[in-house]
């Protein structure tokens, strides 16, 4: 489960939404009168013909799971055989054995065990059925009969969809210097999943792929004009660079060759000011070794080492820049170093480089 706190109501949302969908859970919108760690303004709500009700909340990476009565002792001891690491038993961290009398709460840390939770249930109670939101017993957050429904995603295509759209939204939300880079790298793979391998839909993921990309830019580049820590900056024109590098052939594959052409330069530009950067990184990784090599013994592999990572990342940048001589002059630089390296650390900038 991706870590919501504190992002926007609107994000929080989005994600909810999305995870509940994919559990067949139903969803409902609430009026918030006090603040949570994930400011949300939906839950989940089962109703089962059997008179039981499952709740769902969500916290910061888990959801919070309370069933008005309890999942007997054998289905409950079944659940826990497979899932109990994920789907913890009254939330207890690494989970523990169910009670001979049931279970009425759990902690869910991922989208498969809320997926065997819910199918869990499904087997033991039966058939679901609509709840009136006036029936339905809220957490203290929610304002008592402020619950409405909310309609699911109608189609798997537009479940789909929506994913990527709340992925893509929450992967550029950051709190101080945090990008959620992993959500927004999800949505570039959705998407890819998605549309690709379906002729009539390549151009399709194309442009959600180009929109994606687009996207995480202006963030990059939003990021790198508001922040003075000199490291971030650093990796943010980085990942810039290489964003801007994948859109150039995807423009042209989608006839955009204006709009290519005009990221090309781009591009260049972004590496003109990366090449600086690994300049003066380099000259502070320099430093480093000599003061290192002059007094500071336990230091010096370390030191080394990030020298010879500068400059296989400066060789890789002039190659791209169309420098061929000073690539080569940084390429058996780094053949030296390397020689310096321990195997370890050889095998480190090897798997990098690649």
């Amino acid at each position: 489960m991706k870590n919501l706190a504190g992002v926007e109501t609107a994000i929080a949302d989005a994600a909810l939404r999305i995870e509940l969908a994919k559990a067949g859970i139903p969803v409902y919108r609430g009026e918030v009168i006090r603040s949570q760690e994930v400011p949300a303004t939906m839950i989940g709500v089962i109703t089962y013909a059997a008179g039981v009700k499952a709740t769902f909340s969500r916290g910061w990476y888990y959801w919070c799971v309370c069933i008005s009565q309890p999942l007997p002792f054998q289905q409950a001891k079944q659940l826990n055989d497979q899932w109990g690491s994920k789907v913890r038993v009254d939330g207890y961290a690494g989970g523990k054995e169910p009670s001979q009398h049931g279970v009425s709460s759990y902690n869910i840390d991922s989208q498969e065990g809320l997926n065997a939770l819910v199918s869990t249930l499904n087997e033991t109670f039966g058939m679901q059925i609509e709840a009136n939101p006036e029936d339905i017993k809220l957490p203290d957050w929610l304002r008592p009969y402020s619950l409405k429904k909310v309609d699911s995603p109608e189609d798997a295509a537009a479940l789909v969809r929506a994913e990527i759209a709340a992925l893509n939204a929450l992967g550029g939300y950051y709190n101080r210097y945090e990008m959620r880079e992993s959500a927004g790298e999800e949505a570039l793979a959705l998407a890819f999943s998605a549309f690709g391998g379906k002729d009539h839909d390549t151009y399709n993921m194309r442009v959600v792929v180009n929109n994606l990309y687009r996207e995480q830019a202006r963030r990059l580049k939003m990021l790198i004009e508001t922040i003075s820590d000199q490291t971030s900056i650093y990796c943010f024109t980085a990942d810039l660079e290489g964003l801007l590098n994948k859109r150039v052939p995807l423009l042209h594959t989608m006839g955009r060759h204006k709009e290519a052409r005009s990221v090309a330069r781009e591009s260049e530009e972004v590496r003109k000011k990366l090449a600086e950067i690994y300049r003066e990184r380099k000259q502070a990784d320099h430093k480093d070794l000599q003061e290192a090599l002059a007094g500071k013994p336990d230091r010096v592999e370390y030191a080394r080492y990030g020298v010879a990572f500068t400059t296989m990342r400066m060789a890789q940048l002039y190659r791209r820049m169309g420098d061929a001589a000073q690539a080569e002059t940084l390429e058996a630089e780094l053949a030296e170093l390397s020689r310096q390296l321990t195997e370890d650390q050889r095998a480190d900038l090897e798997r990098r480089a690649a």
